[in-house]
């Protein structure tokens, strides 16, 4: 699988994994690597651990700013 940015630049580049968000390809270049809780639980008690979360660029740039989102005021009414 290949970096689906690179691609639009047109580049070829092996993608290193897929965004968690999307699931387009993402190269070193155009990855964001983050964490995420994960609630782990079984007999006893619960416990949350860090877990890794491969986004792409443009997925991380949204969803680390929830007021670039359309809302129901961004939609034309009929």
């Amino acid at each position: 699988m290949n970096c689906y940015d690179c691609a639009v630049e047109g580049r070829t580049e092996a993608a290193l994994g897929r965004c968690r968000n999307c699931g387009t390809g993402v190269c070193q270049q155009h990855l964001d690597m983050g964490q995420h809780a994960v609630d782990q639980s079984s007999v006893g008690p619960r416990a949350a651990e860090a877990s890794r979360r491969l986004l792409c660029t443009s997925c991380d740039h949204v969803l680390a700013e929830p007021e670039g989102w359309l809302t129901s005021d961004d939609v034309p009414q009929s």
